[in-house]
């Protein structure tokens, strides 16, 4: 090394901090080769991120409450600068959860932040061919060095991501049970299975009756000496009538009784049929009385298999599910569409659709705006989530101060501030009727339905069958007629002889 004794190696940097000239070169130090040691005798590796020295960041970040509200406003009203550095100061809005997460690490690290507002739910989305849209398709050019806003992780291959930051968790605002239709007042007392076996009971015990009626004929006729035929189905159409007369507690059964059995068949089943109607008129009372629904679409697999649509402004909401392997997010990914705010403030009193909404960090609910208190009269949040994930921050690939950002957001987790800071801003900006309307209904808690009125509609049932009756009546006795005009026969003279079988 004796050649190289009297060369002297200057030391070259960066000088990243700083409002301008982040890429200009700083002279650090020189070494002296002859007597090895250096001229300035600096730390040859200073900490450049501990002081940026108001180092621009250029953050992109859009509306989405409570995470971050983001907006341009009149010169000096907003808190931040906007990303064009040649523009008036303070001209954007820039507040919400990880606004202020934002805010504080470039106050600890003194940074001067520069915020791109994006519209509502614009988080874009970055293309298979290299094009890109959007506040994501922005960071994926470079035109910002960072975007944040609930943000998943979507595309962690082409980006640089953060320190997971919240737990959020996307699940389905349904409508809730519908009312049965009151034309089925007058069968929903009993069960369709329960009906099937009064019917084979009531049949059977027609059997058994007619069975007894014809052995007491047998009886009595048997020393008769001139035979006397029986009508069979005749007896057993009037037997199977009597029985139905039982049934509905109507006196038609026979009252001139012979027979010891029948007496007792009879007296078996009419204690039977009594309990039977005073179980069916207390079931019908209670059904008139007090609203009866069908069972609440309450999980994501049962929404799945609905069919109905839901919605959200963003196709974003569905990008986490949409190349799944599962049958169950497959189908609600099929079901979503994308719908603006006027058509979701509409579809929010039907009876048919669902909205996404989030379950967030703190335990409360963000909502789109389209959502009212009076839409949720009759809803039903389910139990479960289509799907849950982490919230974070994205960078450019390489960013050097990720490791700062992860440290800083870690520490407002741990100390709770976090929470606080979602909770604040939850109150803040979103509705508090609609806030505890949805975590009423999240509990499983549903509204006391009080007493109904007795309207037509809930008679409507009985009419029904009365119309059906005289309809099915007045067919047959078409038929009937009809049958007795084909015996006839017309003879000359205009008289008609009835043929006698």
């Amino acid at each position: 090394n004796y050649k190289y004794r009297d060369i002297n190696f200057e030391l070259w940097t960066q000088q990243y901090g700083g409002a301008e000239g982040n890429l200009n070169a700083i002279h650090l130090d020189t070494y002296i080769s002859g007597n090895g040691t250096f001229a300035k005798n600096l730390q040859l590796y200073p900490n450049k991120l501990w002081n940026l020295q108001q180092r621009t960041l250029r953050i992109g970040s859009l509306t989405y409450v409570p995470y971050v509200k983001t907006y341009y406003v009149p010169t000096g009203e907003g808190d931040v600068d906007s990303i064009n550095s040649k523009g008036p100061p303070k001209t954007v809005q820039f507040i919400g959860v990880e606004a202020e997460l934002m805010k504080s690490f470039c106050h600890i690290r003194n940074c001067h932040l520069r915020v791109e507002p994006y519209a509502a739910d614009n988080w874009g989305i970055i293309y298979d061919n290299g094009s890109a849209d959007g506040m994501l398709g922005d960071l994926y050019k470079q035109r910002t060095e960072m975007a944040i806003g609930c943000i998943y992780n979507w595309y962690n291959d082409i980006t640089e991501t953060s320190q997971f930051i919240a737990r959020s968790a996307v699940t389905i605002l349904g409508p809730g049970p519908a009312q049965f239709p009151r034309w089925r007042t007058c069968i929903m007392p009993f069960s369709f299975g329960l009906w099937i076996f009064l019917a084979f009971t009531m049949i059977m015990c027609s059997l058994m009756f007619h069975f007894i009626k014809y052995t007491s004929y047998r009886f009595k006729h048997i020393y008769s000496a001139r035979p006397n035929k029986y009508r069979s189905a005749k007896n057993y159409e009037k037997t199977l009538l009597d029985i139905f007369a039982v049934f509905i507690q109507q006196p038609s059964a026979d009252t001139v009784l012979h027979r010891v059995a029948t007496r007792i068949f009879l007296a078996f089943l009419l204690s039977a049929t009594i309990t039977l109607e005073n179980t069916y008129s207390g079931q019908l009372k209670s059904i008139l009385t007090m609203p009866l629904f069908n069972k609440p679409v309450d999980t994501m697999y049962k929404w799945s298999l609905t069919g109905w649509k839901w919605a959200a402004p963003s196709i974003i909401w569905v990008h986490t599910v949409e190349n799944s392997d599962l049958a169950m997010e497959q189908r609600l990914a099929k079901q979503f569409e994308v719908r603006d705010y006027e058509f979701l403030y509409n579809a929010t009193f039907w009876d048919n659709y669902g909205f996404g909404v989030e379950r967030i960090y703190s335990g409360s609910f963000s909502f789109g705006d389209y959502i009212t208190g009076s839409a949720l009269e009759n809803k039903v949040v389910p139990k479960d989530d289509l799907y849950f994930d982490w919230t974070r921050a994205v960078s450019i690939r390489g960013w050097p101060l990720m490791p700062l950002l992860d440290r800083h957001i870690l520490f407002c987790l741990e100390t709770g501030i976090y929470i606080h800071w979602e909770r604040r801003f939850s109150y803040k900006f979103l509705d508090h009727q609609v806030q505890d309307i949805l975590k009423m209904l999240a509990s499983g808690s549903k509204p006391n339905s009080p007493p109904q009125k007795l309207s037509i509609e809930h008679i409507s049932g009985p009419l029904f069958i009365l119309l059906f009756g005289y309809i099915l009546a007045f067919l047959v006795l078409m038929i009937e007629l009809f049958g007795n005009r084909l015996n006839l026969k017309f003879l000359a003279g205009g008289r008609y002889l009835i043929k006698m079988n």
